[in-house]
């Protein structure tokens, strides 16, 4: 006769923390400011255009160089969280994100508006990753797909309203206006980061790969660039399949 064992329900299936909504309430904060920052930029284009002289081809950089800032970064992000408490992490992005607005708000020339604009793509390059760790640590194993679905519509309600919003706050004030949004909303992110955000991933301190690092932000910084300039994601495609020859290479010798 087969004896059928029942399982014990361990500490694992309890939940972590009494609110986790609330213990992520500044990373959902900080990964929606991101995305309202990258949609709502396309309106001021043209008052940037107007207010410093430059053309249009110049002004894109505002949104090229936030993404390519958030290219690089993104994938640096998960040894960073074995180096640097999520915390700490965390709160520097949202300071980051906080400078980066204020700097452009204030700037008297167009590259300081960039400067200030790659900042906060550095800023939103490591949030928006961090938000989707935590989450794994922070809910039960089984409100993860809840949690996971919370974070998206986080993130895409920022598109509904992004371009609207800007072109409101535009039309009622100036373009620097939506720098001073996003510096308040990043002043409220850094807010409840700091007052509920719980730490829930351990710090190991792994060996780190320097040239692997570099390679990864040479890599997808041209991926993005690509979009931009076609030639780079030409040569971005042929240094893969390069890549991809020598890795199968080295697989097969190593089989014989």
């Amino acid at each position: 006769m087969q004896e059928t064992t029942q399982r014990i329900p361990s500490h694992h299936d309890q939940p972590r923390f009494e609110h986790p909504h609330k213990v992520m309430l500044g990373l959902y904060a900080g990964a929606f400011l991101g995305m309202l920052s990258e949609t709502s930029m396309n309106i001021a284009l043209p008052d940037l255009c107007d207010a410093f002289n430059i053309t249009t081809g110049t002004a894109q950089w505002m949104v090229v160089g936030y993404m390519l800032a958030i290219g690089i970064v993104l994938p640096c992000v998960g040894f960073l969280l074995k180096w640097i408490k999520a915390k700490t992490l965390v709160l520097v992005a949202l300071a980051c994100f906080l400078v980066g607005s204020v700097l452009s708000a204030a700037a008297p020339v167009f590259a300081l508006v960039l400067a200030g604009r790659i900042i906060q793509g550095v800023g939103t390059g490591i949030v928006l990753p961090t938000m989707y760790a935590a989450i794994m640590r922070v809910f039960p194993p089984a409100k993860i797909g809840a949690a996971n679905g919370v974070a998206g519509l986080v993130i895409m309600f920022a598109p509904v309203i992004g371009p609207t919003l800007a072109g409101l706050i535009i039309g009622a004030c100036s373009w620097r206006a939506i720098f001073v949004l996003f510096a308040v909303v990043a002043a409220v992110a850094i807010a409840c980061t700091a007052a509920t955000f719980v730490t829930p991933i351990e710090t190991t301190h792994p060996k780190v790969d320097m040239l692997s690092v570099i390679a990864s932000a040479i890599g997808f910084g041209c991926f993005v660039a690509g979009s931009r300039y076609g030639y780079v994601f030409g040569l971005v495609l042929i240094v893969l399949v390069l890549a991809l020859s020598f890795l199968l290479k080295e697989q097969h010798g190593a089989r014989d």
